[in-house]
């Protein structure tokens, strides 16, 4: 059906097929991709997990030697229906999950669809991203933050930090211009000195901070030193550095 409607009324679009958009941790991607696998274009699945790489890498797995082998895999569903978006350590654990998203090979996810936006069910039963009147929550600003860093299909980098307790994603614009977003979801503090040379050597940065302070807002300036971008980073909190070429 789907595939008479595109050729007959949209033959200039093309349609995809996701499938089996079945619940974290689930077995039934593997049966799908040994029963089904030409009756969709693209896996999906749902994943609610703290660190969203194991599932993602498991699934990647089971492609492997199937026609999906290549193709694209989404995630239908993340994030929390449990744990309300205006708790700081699940907003701090988005942009951690989508930097893990973001790297190559097995831990890369096409595309996503985070759950829930809005507050979902009864009254307290989930609260999304935005609630009752547009209420913005901290998780809102944690993924606005991340976005700032990512949206345009920017070329990534992954700088090796200083402590586990960090994770780190530089990445470059089609004007050049370079972004350093680490995050740091314990409560000890760090003095970063990130060596981005091999993106920018000299230039001012923009700093963005994400914190039970701050979210998200502009909170000063930083020039390279050296090619090294040092700053401290607070427990619980988040920066985002944008080296404008222009600066």
């Amino acid at each position: 059906m789907i595939e008479f409607v595109y050729k007959t009324y949209l033959p200039d679009r093309t349609y995809r097929i996701h499938c089996p958009k079945t619940v974290g941790g689930s077995n039934l991607p593997a049966s799908a991709l040994q029963e089904i696998p030409n009756y969709f274009t693209t896996v999906n699945v749902h994943n609610y997990d703290a660190d969203i790489s194991n599932y993602t890498r498991k699934v990647r797995g089971w492609t492997n030697g199937t026609v999906r082998a290549n193709s694209q895999l989404w995630v239908g569903e993340w994030g929390s229906y449990e744990i309300s978006y205006g708790d700081l350590s699940l907003a701090l654990n988005l942009i951690k999950n989508l930097i893990r998203g973001s790297q190559p090979g097995d831990n890369y996810i096409d595309g996503s669809h985070i759950f829930c936006l809005y507050d979902w069910g009864k009254l307290g039963q989930a609260e999304g991203l935005l609630g009752d009147g547009g209420k913005r929550r901290a998780g809102y600003y944690a993924l606005r933050m991340r976005i700032r860093a990512l949206q345009g299909g920017k070329a990534t980098f992954f700088p090796i930090t200083n402590s586990s307790d960090l994770m780190a994603l530089a990445t470059l614009d089609a004007s050049k211009n370079v972004y350093l977003l680490v995050v740091n979801d314990r409560a000890t503090s760090y003095t970063v000195n990130a060596d981005i040379s091999e993106l920018i050597k000299t230039g001012n940065g923009t700093v963005r901070e994400f914190s039970s302070k701050t979210m998200d807002e502009v909170v000063g300036s930083l020039r390279l030193k050296g090619c090294n971008a040092s700053f401290a980073l607070a427990g619980n909190s988040a920066i985002l550095i944008k080296f404008d070429r222009q600066n």
